[in-house]
């Protein structure tokens, strides 16, 4: 598979950031991925497994070997203060790069606006089944009101360079080193509620965010037993998130699936089901 057109300018601005955590097969997934369309993009896993990942093969992808269990924001934070490029595209190790994932129209909309996160639209796969329930609809605005914290789903507070503003989006994205590089991950928070926490610090510090219509990223997790040990730790540092910004609920409104995404995706449902069925 060719490059994809503009992959240079993607190699000389931006550096993909993943952490990652026993789960080999995922981010060895990841990567080849990308390397399948951006071939010299630099890279920096920060693996804080029991056994890390290494890429020997690859010149471009740096291996950051982390003490076991260092936890998700710590892990995140020292890779991030090991870029060097103007930005950094923030993904998980379950996330997949395709066609579609114009990195070089997110470095090209970040240098022309004064956005200093822009995330990429998210298609969701269900585990194991492998087959597309829609785009994920996430970005939105927080609102606090009387300890309840209220996520509005698609909601924004107006428009800013022809762009909508949002107080959170997703975690796959694009964000200036200089601004959003200096706000850390609560390294309290090995995992569970580090994404929430850092979008209510950057909207009290003031950092711009919004969402390219025109990049994706495809999520596929795969869970593996030993791996959903670990994930069942997060109502700890759920509490203490809690806590910490004085929240007693937290209320979601808005689907993240709507009838229309679901409607468009429904043939890949459909297949499946095809297919199991003529078992």
């Amino acid at each position: 598979m060719p490059p994809l057109k503009g992959h240079n300018i993607v190699a000389e601005n931006l550096t993909v950031v993943v952490k990652t955590f026993e789960r080999p097969d995922m981010v060895t997934r990841c990567i080849n991925s990308l390397r399948e369309y951006y071939p010299t993009t630099r890279a920096i896993v920060a693996d804080d497994s029991f056994e890390p990942t290494e890429f020997l093969s690859d010149p471009y992808t740096n291996t950051l070997k982390l003490p076991p269990d260092t936890g998700i924001s710590e892990g995140r934070n020292k890779a991030i203060e090991l870029v060097e490029t103007p930005y950094y595209l923030l993904i998980d190790d379950d996330h997949c790069f395709e066609r579609d994932a114009n990195l070089s129209g997110l470095v090209e909309l970040i240098s022309a606006t004064t956005f200093d996160i822009i995330a990429m639209r998210m298609l969701d796969y269900r585990p194991i089944k492998n087959y597309c329930r829609g785009e994920l609809h996430y970005a939105g605005t927080f609102e606090k009101e009387d300890g309840v914290l209220y996520h509005y789903i698609d909601q924004n507070r107006g428009y800013l360079e022809g762009y909508p503003l949002y107080d959170i989006v997703l975690n796959c994205y694009i964000a200036r080193t200089s601004t959003a590089g200096t706000l850390k991950f609560d390294e309290t928070i090995k995992i569970g509620k580090e994404h929430g926490d850092y979008f209510l610090r950057a909207k009290d510090a003031g950092l711009k965010v919004t969402i390219s219509k025109q990049s994706f990223i495809h999520h596929r997790p795969v869970y593996s037993q030993h791996y959903t040990g670990f994930r069942k730790r997060s109502q700890s540092f759920e509490a203490y998130y809690l806590r910490k910004h004085g929240i007693i609920e937290e209320i979601t409104v808005g689907k993240p699936y709507n009838f229309f995404n679901k409607l468009k995706y429904y043939p890949q449902r459909l297949k499946y089901i095809t297919k199991i069925l003529a078992r």
